[in-house]
C-alpha cells in the first residue's frame, strides 16, 4: 500500500508520498551525532501542487472505492475541538475547495498514477 500526504504552506501546496505496507513497518530508530534518538520512519518524497489540483485529487480519489482519502480542510485546521470541526464543517458549503492537506492510501500503482505528474518540492 502507498500512502500519500498532501500539505499546504503559505507559499504552495505540497504532496508528500510514502510507500508503506498495511502494518506500516517503519525503519529502525535513528540516532544523530549528538545522541538524539529519532523514531523510525519511512522516507517521504514531497511533491508540489496547487489548490485546484488538491480539490480535483480529493474528488477523484473520494469516488474510488479502492483508495482511501482523508482531507484536512481549512475548516478543520481552524477548529479547536473535533466537535467544533463537525459543527463548522456541517455549515461550510464546498469545504473541499479549501483543502489544506490530504492523505491518500491505496495500491502503489494507483497512487503513482494519480501523482506521477507532480514535481518534487525543491526541484528546479
Amino acid at each position: 500500500m502507498q500512502v500519500l500526504h498532501v500539505a499546504h504552506t503559505d507559499v504552495q501546496q505540497e504532496v508528500v508520498a510514502a510507500g508503506t505496507t498495511r502494518d506500516l513497518p517503519l525503519g529502525p530508530d535513528a540516532v544523530d551525532a549528538s545522541g538524539t534518538r529519532y523514531a523510525g520512519i519511512v522516507t517521504t518524497p514531497v511533491l508540489v501542487t496547487g489548490t485546484e489540483e488538491l480539490t480535483a485529487l480529493f474528488r477523484k480519489t473520494s469516488a474510488k472505492e479502492e483508495t482511501t482519502v482523508l482531507a484536512l480542510t481549512e475548516v478543520a485546521r481552524q477548529a479547536r475541538t473535533y466537535e467544533a470541526y463537525l459543527a463548522d464543517l456541517a455549515q461550510a458549503p464546498d469545504a473541499d475547495t479549501d483543502i489544506v492537506a490530504l492523505i491518500l492510501a491505496g495500491r502503489r500503482n494507483q497512487i503513482t498514477k494519480l501523482t506521477k505528474r507532480l514535481p518534487l518540492l525543491g526541484a528546479d
